[in-house]
């Protein structure tokens, strides 16, 4: 009788735990799966792209908000669907003076990549990986922007990381 009740033991210890593991897992990946908003875009160095005498590191308020509608919505496929605006940056040189205009484009492209999840990981094909924490997506991009600026009348540009944070909605 102790060696069935023993080996009842331990079939319902290995039954609740191996269980417990794909439980686990699942969970992980309905964390994931659904429609993430762009929250916040940085870069690692200042600059005053919108010309308005506040040199900031914040890229969506530098771009006139040309990222805000970015999105990524995550399926159980394991592919990622991007889009949204963008801010096309232009430096120009008239009699003198240098300008910098920002023009939102928006030409509807739908960009699919592959996704993969290891714990709080998560790696994007051609982007890199972000970090899951709760409802938030963090990308960091190391030297990955060429952010121009005009520094005492002559174009500058500097290579920056960028980071890129998402909120699941």
């Amino acid at each position: 009788m102790k060696k069935i009740t023993l080996l009842l033991l331990v079939l319902t210890f290995v039954l609740f735990y191996s269980c417990k593991s794909d439980d686990e897992d699942t969970n992980q990946d309905a964390t994931l799966v659904g429609t993430w908003k762009l929250t916040a875009f940085t870069t690692g160095a200042t600059s005053d792209i919108n010309q308005d005498g506040n040199s900031t590191n914040n890229f969506l308020a530098e771009t006139n908000n040309c990222y805000a509608d970015g999105t990524l919505v995550f399926k159980t496929d394991n592919t990622v669907d991007s889009s949204g605006s963008y801010a096309t940056i232009n430096i120009s040189n008239t009699t003198g003076t240098l300008t910098i205009t920002t023009t939102c484009d928006n030409d509807g492209t739908v960009e699919t990549n592959n996704w993969t999840q290891s714990g709080n990981n998560i790696t994007v094909t051609d982007v890199g990986t972000g970090t899951l924490s709760g409802n938030t997506l963090t990308f960091t991009i190391p030297s990955g922007y060429d952010l121009p600026s005009i520094d005492s009348g002559v174009e500058a540009h500097t290579l920056t990381d960028i980071t890129q944070v998402f909120t699941k909605q």
